[in-house]
C-alpha cells in the first residue's frame, strides 16, 4: 500500500508540472466565476419576480451539470497519454526496475489521475456552493454528496481511456473514449425524456421501453442524475437491471481487470 500511494503522489505531481492542466484549471474557475452573474440578475415568470434563493437554487444545478459533464472530458484527455508517456521517457521501465509490481504501477498511476481530477471536481462544485451560499444565505444540502457520486463516473473515462490506450494511438484512444462517453449521455437521455409523462401524455401508443443494448450500457448519464437528485431532494427514476452507482462500479472493476491483465503481458 506505501508503494502504491507513493506512485500516486508522484502521478499527482507529474500532472501538477503541466501548463495545460492549469489552463484547463483557469478556463474551469472563469466559467464557474461568470455564474455570480446569475446569482444577481432579476427574473420574472408569468409576470412573477423569482427570489433569489430559487435563482441560486437552479443556477447551481445548472453549474454541477456542467461542471461534472466537462471533467468528464477532462478526465479522458488527462488520463490516455499518462502510460504512453512513461513508456516513451522511461518512466516505465524505471518505475518497474525498482521492487514495484505491474499491479502497484498501474493502480498507483490510475488512482493519481482519479484523485486529482476528483479534488478538482469537488474544489469546483465548492466554488459552486460557497457563491450560492454567499449570494442567496441558503446551504444547497447534499451538494458535496453528489459531487463525490460524479466521481465514479471519473474513475470508469479514466479506466476506459487507459484501457484503449494501451491499443491504439492516443488521439484515437482518447476519440473513441469520448463517442462511447457521448453515445452514452444521448442514448440514456433520450430514453428518460421518453419515459417522461408529457411525453407519455403526448404519445400514449408510442413503445417507451428501452433496447437491450441500453439497459446494458455504461449508465454515466443516470448516475449523474441520480447525483442530482440527491441534491433536489426529487425522486429517483432509472431504468435498467441494477441501480446507476451499481452499473457504473461493475463497469469500473472490469475494466480495471481487464486493464492488469492486459498490461501484465504487455512488453515494457
Amino acid at each position: 500500500m506505501p508503494k502504491l500511494l507513493l506512485i500516486a503522489s508522484h502521478t499527482v505531481q507529474d500532472q501538477l508540472k503541466r501548463r495545460s492542466f492549469y489552463v484547463l484549471l483557469a478556463l474551469g474557475l472563469f466559467f464557474v466565476l461568470t455564474l455570480r452573474g446569475c446569482y444577481d440578475a432579476n427574473y420574472t415568470v408569468n409576470g412573477q419576480s423569482v427570489s433569489g434563493v430559487s435563482v441560486a437554487w437552479h443556477a447551481s444545478l445548472f453549474a454541477f451539470q456542467i461542471i461534472a459533464a466537462g471533467m468528464l472530458i477532462l478526465s479522458v484527455l488527462l488520463a490516455t497519454p499518462v502510460f504512453a508517456t512513461d513508456q516513451q521517457d522511461g518512466s516505465m521501465v524505471l518505475y518497474l526496475s525498482r521492487p514495484v509490481s505491474r499491479s502497484q504501477y498501474l493502480l498507483g498511476r490510475l488512482l493519481g489521475v482519479w484523485l486529482l481530477l476528483s479534488v478538482f471536481m469537488l474544489a469546483l462544485h465548492c466554488t459552486v456552493f460557497l457563491i450560492a451560499w454567499q449570494k442567496s444565505g441558503g446551504i444547497i444540502p447534499g451538494y458535496m454528496t453528489a459531487s463525490l457520486l460524479c466521481s465514479v463516473n471519473l474513475l470508469f473515462a479514466i479506466s476506459l481511456s487507459s484501457l484503449l490506450s494501451l491499443f491504439m494511438p492516443g488521439f484515437q484512444a482518447a476519440t473513441l473514449s469520448l463517442v462511447i462517453i457521448v453515445v452514452g449521455f444521448i442514448s440514456d437521455g433520450g430514453q428518460q425524456l421518453l419515459n417522461s409523462q408529457l411525453v407519455k401524455a403526448a404519445f400514449s401508443g408510442a413503445d417507451t421501453d428501452a433496447a437491450w443494448w441500453r439497459l446494458l450500457y455504461p449508465k454515466l448519464y443516470i448516475l449523474q442524475n441520480y447525483a442530482v437528485t440527491v441534491i433536489n431532494g426529487d425522486e429517483f427514476h432509472s431504468f435498467g437491471p441494477v441501480h446507476p452507482l451499481v452499473n457504473v462500479v461493475l463497469y469500473c472493476v472490469a475494466l480495471l481487470v481487464i486493464l492488469r491483465f492486459i498490461f501484465a503481458r504487455k512488453n515494457v
